[in-house]
């Protein structure tokens, strides 16, 4: 476990006297052959199989772009950073489907993604133009 300021592995006891560290917490994470790796690049890219997402959410906008090039819904998508794992999202379905937005006090929060390129905008009407 680590601890909250970052400092390194805190030993934590299991009851039996064991120690469980850091390494034994990821050794968990077992990567199935169907997984994939993408690499993130600063804080608006993400790569994986030869294909480059750039966004706000970069790793939740390549889910919908590996989704349609047809890859498993159900891989996950392992999302490192220099050889560090950074992010792991469980099915390329889960990511697709998810969405970082501000809240009212804007604090970033995961909604439900929704599609806004599509369509066009309420008319507004514009001040001052038709009067004399």
């Amino acid at each position: 476990m680590l601890a909250r300021n970052g400092a390194g592995p805190v030993p934590v006891g299991n009851g039996a006297g064991i120690d469980v560290t850091e390494h034994h917490l990821f050794s968990r994470l077992q990567t199935k052959p169907q997984d994939i790796r993408a690499e993130l690049t600063g804080s608006t890219t993400c790569t994986a199989a030869g294909i480059t997402a750039q966004g706000h959410a970069p790793a939740l906008l390549l889910c919908r772009q590996l989704l349609a090039q047809g890859l498993d819904p159900d891989a996950a998508l392992q999302v490192f950073r220099n050889g560090t794992l950074a992010l792991r999202i469980r099915s390329l379905s889960e990511g697709a489907g998810l969405a970082v937005e501000d809240n009212r006090h804007g604090q970033p929060v995961f909604r439900p993604y929704r599609d806004r390129g599509v369509g066009t905008a309420p008319p507004v009407r514009q001040n001052g133009r038709g009067r004399p």
